[in-house]
């Protein structure tokens, strides 16, 4: 426990990751004591794969395809090292971790027409109501906005492809909602007078939104009437 600045909470993790798991389903801990010597912030990674444990729903399955698949544990040890944002996504659901074991098959570039037809079957399923629809996209948005980010991190995307890949999900989104609400203000108002339009300003604006970067809108109408 020397490699870590803070040894007794690292051992804490250490009990916490191992916690009713058989010793032959924590081989993995072995790539990942090598993964950490090399990391400049072994503590702060090694927390977040703790977390990441946390809401694994069966740990001696998940620990067995750590075994199995060596290169996910670097895989995430460098999103963990390189992205906060990332990580947090990871952490939330650790079955984006599977997207770690074949990264160049399943995180392939975004795919505007792919997209366009995820977002569709949320936007026409009948079944949904508004809220449980925005739920959907907000579940889409993360799932594609990790795959980005292992193509940036982990397949070594250029700045531009990611910028550009970012900026792109965020119109399809964004023209999403608008659809959404236009039709739920339809139907409890009726259509409106006026035809309304979104500007996208700064970097959506010029194609060049990175994972935290704030969308600037503007919303324009051609003339005053009903809304």
């Amino acid at each position: 426990m020397n490699l870590f600045e803070d040894p007794k909470k690292a051992q804490l993790n250490l009990k916490n990751i191992i916690e009713n798991v058989p010793d032959s389903h924590t081989a993995f801990l072995s790539r990942l004591h090598y993964e950490l010597q090399q990391n400049p912030a072994p503590d702060e990674v090694f927390n977040n794969f703790e977390q990441l444990t946390r809401s694994v729903i069966n740990k001696i399955s998940f620990y067995k395809m750590l075994c199995d698949f060596p290169p996910i544990i670097a895989r995430l040890v460098r999103v963990f090292t390189s992205s906060r944002f990332l990580s947090d996504l990871i952490i939330k659901d650790f079955q984006y971790t599977y997207f770690l074991i074949r990264p160049d098959i399943d995180c392939r570039p975004l795919d505007i027409a792919s997209l366009r037809k995820s977002i569709r079957a949320i936007m026409d399923n009948a079944s949904y109501s508004v809220n449980r629809k925005m739920d959907q996209l907000r579940i889409l948005k993360r799932r594609e906005l990790l795959k980005i980010g292992i193509r940036d991190y982990i397949l070594d995307d250029p700045l531009e492809a990611t910028t550009r890949a970012i900026s792109t999900l965020a119109d399809e989104l964004i023209q999403a909602v608008l659809e959404l609400f236009h039709k739920a203000f339809i139907d409890k108002y009726d259509a409106p007078a006026s035809a309304l339009a979104v500007i996208a300003l700064g970097k959506l604006g010029g194609g060049e939104l990175n994972y935290s970067s704030d969308i600037d809108l503007m919303f324009v109408y051609s003339e005053e009437g009903l809304i």
